[in-house]
């Protein structure tokens, strides 16, 4: 037994030992980007390999993988803005977490806790694949409405496996992580005025360099990250600084000095990336999801008016200093746009021409565009024919409406009840007797308004941003959960040594 032991070791080191070798040859004429990127799997599949807790692993990796835009397209139809469906990153980690809770729940016998938010969000999941099916363009309905039940997926999940504090832990760091990824990436890309782009990255370039021609042609250039425009990575951020925010704010004796240390990292961090995307929908995302901690954090206790008044005088340094040093920053604000309001509201005529005469059910899911071909508002007279071309190229910059055209008033509905009881889980401030639940409870909500405000700029169709939405819509789910079950004792971090 022995020997036959020894012989499968040998042949199982000798295969590893030839895929390693074959794998150094392949990459010995791949760039250094992709060079890297292979060990960054290579590290990740030995964290799994190695760790006594799978689990914690895979959700560890899933959550630093969901915002990374590197894809392997699988079906692709219809123009740019047509839905697709695409392999990510975070896809194969999904699908490996699924396959762990699956079989947990089978040897364990467990049963599944499902409840009134599981049971909203498939009631909205339930809608689109009805809207697919019932589509103006049904191939594209039922590759969104696969993508969606991925979102989906990777919500439910999260309300399974972050049960404990230490699952809180490992999501808090893992968002940590990958938040540095993003930084360090985009900061290159900033300093070296490129993109620096990655094979399946799909970067796109409009809209990425800005030359402001009443200030002498200077230009700027706007970083993505590992997402796929500035306003996406924009958007990314008003996901992350709030949670880190609210965290920043607590009290010394309440979290240890590197947990604190990182919170203000992310802000510091975030605020300057924020200003180098040029987001001007994320500028104000970000100040709404600011007020919202403001106010909420006032009244639960959490804010202060010394860290408010901190706060405004950190702020009005910092606009001083930015204005000084990236000028470009306040002529985004003061100089034309190159008609990118314009066309947002030409193209939000067309919307709700399209939701004028599809007011209850929409054209269906994935057939905006489509419609779009056959519904020209008065207002297009106003703009050239080449820039007619390219806004029917397009879909609406306003996520609502968006989902008012393709699900109906219906759809945009749901998804508005999903979203509001989300909100509500974070409700009533005082229910929330840990300060550190306070706080992510808090950052976590204020960050999904921020959201609902940005959706008012942008499509958000069916991209990582919905992604992260499902993946917050989880978290804000899992932490009421855990409130519940140790509010009585067992916080989340172990309070510091005073």
């Amino acid at each position: 037994m022995r020997a036959v032991a020894a012989m499968r070791e040998l042949a199982g080191s000798a295969t590893l030992g030839l895929l390693l070798a074959a794998a150094f040859v392949l990459l010995s004429v791949a760039t250094p980007t992709w060079q890297l990127l292979v060990l960054i799997a290579v590290v990740g599949w030995a964290m799994l390999g190695w760790s006594a807790d799978r689990r914690s692993t895979l959700l560890f990796l899933f959550v630093v993988a969901v915002p990374i835009n590197l894809s392997k397209a699988l079906v692709v139809e219809g123009g740019v803005y047509s839905p697709g469906l695409s392999l990510y990153p975070a896809d194969l980690l999904l699908i490996a977490l699924a396959a762990w809770w699956v079989g947990d729940r089978f040897v364990s016998r467990a049963v599944i806790r499902i409840d009134r938010s599981h049971a909203l969000a498939l009631l909205l999941l339930g809608w689109m694949w009805l809207s697919a099916l019932r589509s103006d363009y049904p191939l594209g309905g039922m590759l969104a409405a696969v993508v969606y039940t991925k979102f989906f997926v990777g919500y439910f999940l999260l309300t399974q496996c972050v049960r404990t504090p230490r699952d809180l832990r490992v999501v808090a760091a893992a968002l940590l992580f990958g938040f540095a990824m993003q930084f360090l990436y985009a900061s290159a890309q900033f300093a070296s005025g490129s993109a620096l782009e990655i094979q399946g990255a799909k970067i796109t370039t409009l809209g990425t360099r800005l030359v402001f021609d009443q200030a002498g042609g200077l230009s700027a250039f706007r970083p993505s990250g590992f997402l796929q425009h500035p306003n996406m990575l924009g958007d990314y951020l008003v996901f992350v600084i709030p949670p880190a925010l609210c965290l920043a704010l607590l009290g010394p004796g309440v979290l240890p000095r590197g947990v604190r240390a990182a919170s203000v990292f992310v802000c510091l961090g975030g605020a300057a990336l924020l200003v180098a995307t040029l987001s001007r929908g994320a500028w104000i995302s970000l100040v709404v999801a600011f007020l919202v901690v403001a106010v909420a954090g006032l009244r639960a206790g959490l804010v202060r008016r010394g860290h408010l008044m901190a706060l405004s005088a950190l702020g009005l340094a910092g606009a001083i200093l930015v204005v000084a040093l990236y000028p470009q920053a306040l002529l985004r604000i003061t100089e034309s746009d190159a008609q990118s309001t314009e066309s947002r509201l030409v193209m939000m005529d067309q919307a709700l021409l399209i939701i004028g005469r599809h007011p209850v059910l929409g054209v269906g899911l994935g057939a905006y565009n489509h419609a779009a071909q056959a519904n020209i508002p008065e207002s297009f007279v106003s703009v050239s024919e080449a820039f007619q071309d390219q806004l029917l190229q397009g879909v609406v910059h306003n996520g609502f409406l968006l989902m008012a055209a393709e699900l109906g008033t219906i759809g945009l509905l749901l998804f508005l009840l999903l979203t509001w009881h989300m909100l509500r889980l974070a409700l009533p401030l005082a229910r929330w007797r840990d300060p550190v639940y306070l706080a992510i409870a808090l950052g976590l909500a204020a960050a999904i308004v921020g959201q609902m405000v940005f959706h008012l700029f942008d499509h958000f169709y069916a991209d990582i941003r919905h992604a992260m939405l499902w993946m917050y819509f989880g978290l804000l789910h899992a932490l009421s959960v855990l409130h519940g079950a140790t509010s009585a004792g067992d916080p989340v971090v172990v309070q510091a040594r005073r």
